[in-house]
């Protein structure tokens, strides 16, 4: 199967747990792992920014946000939040992956996430 926005999967499970995971290119680990330590800072600041909170108070309500790769699975977003129930929290996150991807240059990744930010 062709990487698509039919490979995204969105989950919200009851303590606001929001995981995208994305079937995109390949790529080596040694590129995966430069790649996630900058988009897991960038997508930090820009669900911050989504969301309208300082990280510092994102920190403080336990949330925390965790960029991840496997060649199996691809990108795996995960934002885990206890004390914020917010019904836009999954078109924020969804926002957040696409502008972290797309300022670390992978518009292949914003195009997959295209289908959930139309909803």
């Amino acid at each position: 199967g062709q990487p698509s926005a039919k490979n995204t999967r969105t989950v919200l499970t009851p303590k606001a747990d929001v995981v995208v995971s994305l079937q995109t290119p390949k790529i080596d680990s040694d590129e995966a792992a430069l790649r996630v330590s900058s988009l897991s800072r960038l997508y930090e600041y820009v669900l911050g920014d989504a969301l309208d909170i300082d990280l510092a108070d994102l920190r403080q309500c336990g949330a925390t946000a965790r960029v991840t790769y496997s060649h199996q699975r691809g990108w795996t977003f995960r934002f885990t939040a206890y004390a914020l129930q917010m019904p836009h929290l999954v078109n924020a996150t969804a926002k957040a992956f696409a502008t972290a991807h797309t300022t670390a240059g992978d518009s292949s990744v914003s195009r997959a996430l295209s289908a959930l930010l139309s909803d």
